[in-house]
């Protein structure tokens, strides 16, 4: 022992190695618990309402096979694998024994994965379950097993590559770290695209038009026609819908409710409950004029219209309407589907000048209200107007009138991410940039990593040709995007834009040319210390370039 303590005395070098790895190991435990936390518990909308119904159920479940259940199963051990893998490692560096060891990352993992059911149980979008505390564990002592198996390798290999930077092994993992990173932000993207599709939807709320079911948000004015249909609708439908001022060309079975109160049908075409008058009867003169005094609601609970367009994700609606009164608070209920006004399915609003729209999500909430969406100077005068919506799962677009005068949205992973942190969590305005800011900060921190990341493993290929260096340049900085979007198509049914694709492009591109300025300007002082970073070809031609 007192050997041991005088060589490293007298080595400080080895001493600052093994305290490097230590804070390694520790930074990455951390980041492990970090992880799970962040996805267990997106998106922190901590409340006691409906809790003891969360655990009833839980209390009730049965260990049965259902849909979906090997899949959460798998998930679930996977989510739990690093954080055993990285507390084996500290339990290593401890001194603990394999049997002690073992103990503590197996408890670990059960208490760490208790303490985040506990919790799921006051977060209205997660459900508790014992079976996710027994994958969870399962996945920790996995992670364990495979420390002890290959540990001690990783571990030298990882040594190496930090300690010497400039062997051919740190350039395997430098890949190794460009793969990892990669495979963690698909993987916690999953979640975040989850997060803002229409879910949880109560399918026990009925239909109002210009009130809510507890009739304390009333609106003023007169509704001619709605239409909503449970899929988008292509660029001609548009166009041809907002020159008839109707949902045209649309297939029957895509229709969940169209309702034409000019013509005095007042009865929806598909599976819903009929219309009551509550308070005074509205004139069916010009439409439905509704009031305080009077509004529309549906006989029951609109179940099947909610049913689809949540199974959908995807919904087109037209509405004809025009306010009585530009200053309209509350926001007043336009058409909305809920029990009260703090538990929303979907609604169509006026405050102000400003149209809302608001849809329930686990982003969104309960209240489907952070955030909702506004176009602001809709309502600046009291003329009939059109307002046709369009969600197609990843982008939300409104037009008001005409083609011509169109608003959108990504309803993306930035989205999701950010919208707890940015200004705009209670309400989107859609003219401003906010929208496109997160999916740009969201882009940001996905590819610039691994474009800075790439640079050093295409500077590292020691080959005295350039192209390998030409070839792992472009398949490393075309795969993540590619992927991406496939991963966009695979969870939404709809490829990225061609504008959020173009950006996820330009973010790797531009990390990775500036990264190759920045370290051809730094090693160009010395020209064999540059030659020594990388091949010679590609040190000459960044040097004719940099020259």
């Amino acid at each position: 022992m007192t050997a041991t303590i005088q060589s490293l005395t007298h080595n400080p070098k080895a001493n600052d190695h093994s305290t490097r790895r230590r804070r390694f190991g520790l930074a990455f435990a951390v980041l492990t618990v970090l992880v799970i936390l962040g996805v267990t518990l997106y998106p922190f909308d901590f409340t006691t309402v409906g809790y003891r119904a969360r655990l009833d159920a839980c209390l009730k479940q049965r260990f049965s096979a259902a849909d979906g259940l090997a899949d959460d199963i798998f998930t679930n051990i996977l989510l739990f694998l690093p954080f055993g893998f990285a507390f084996a490692y500290l339990a290593a560096r401890r001194g603990f024994n394999l049997g002690r060891a073992f103990l503590a990352v197996l408890l670990g993992g059960t208490f760490l994965s208790a303490f985040v059911e506990f919790l799921q149980l006051f977060l209205p979008f997660r459900y508790t379950s014992f079976i996710d505390i027994y994958s969870n564990a399962a996945g920790a002592a996995t992670g364990f097993f495979i420390h002890t198996l290959l540990g001690k390798q990783i571990s030298r290999h990882l040594a190496e590559a930090v300690e010497q930077p400039n062997n051919r092994k740190a350039l395997r993992w430098l890949s190794a770290t460009y793969l990892s990173y990669f495979a963690a932000t698909l993987l916690l993207t999953i979640p975040l695209l989850f997060s803002v599709r229409m879910s949880d939807w109560e399918k026990s709320y009925t239909l109002s038009f210009g009130n809510v079911h507890s009739g304390n948000r009333p609106w003023n004015g007169v509704i001619e026609r709605l239409t909503i249909s449970k899929h988008a609708i292509n660029e001609s439908t548009i166009k041809r819908s907002l020159a008839e001022r109707r949902l045209s060309g649309v297939a029957n079975d895509d229709l969940m409710c169209n309702y034409d109160f000019l013509n005095g049908q007042i009865e929806s075409v598909k599976k819903l409950p009929r219309l009551i008058v509550k308070g005074n009867a509205p004139s069916q003169k010009s439409g439905a004029e509704l009031s305080k005094q009077r509004w529309y609601e549906t006989n029951g609970s609109v179940d099947y219209l909610s049913s689809h367009l949540m199974w959908t994700n995807q919904f087109a609606l037209l509405i004809r309407l025009k306010t009585s009164s530009t200053t309209q608070g509350g926001p007043a209920r336009i058409i909305s589907i809920d029990k009260n006004p703090y538990d929303v399915n979907f609604a169509v609003t006026q405050l102000g000048d400003q149209l809302g729209i608001r849809f329930r999500s686990m982003t969104s909430g309960l209240a489907a209200y952070t955030p909702g969406f506004v176009i602001p100077g809709v309502f600046v005068d009291t003329l009939p107007h059109t307002v046709l919506a369009i969600n197609d799962g990843l982008t939300l677009r409104v037009y008001v009138d005409s083609k011509d005068r169109v608003y959108s949205t990504v309803l993306g992973p930035g989205l999701a991410l950010f919208n707890r942190f940015l200004p705009t969590r209670r309400m989107l305005d859609m003219t401003s940039p906010m929208g496109k800011l997160s999916e740009m900060m969201f882009t940001a921190l996905v590819f610039l990593p691994l474009s800075y990341v790439l640079t050093f493993i295409a500077l590292g290929v020691r080959r005295r040709s350039s192209v390998p260096f030409i070839l792992v340049s472009v398949l490393g900085l075309a795969i993540p995007p590619l992927a991406f979007n496939k991963l966009f198509e695979y969870m939404t049914g709809k490829w990225m834009t061609r504008e959020y694709f173009l950006m996820t492009v330009v973010m790797m591109v531009a990390g990775f040319v500036v990264t190759l300025i920045v370290q051809s300007i730094k090693h160009k002082g010395s020209d064999r210390t540059f030659r020594s970073f990388v091949s010679s070809p590609v040190a000459s031609t960044i040097h004719q370039h940099t020259n």
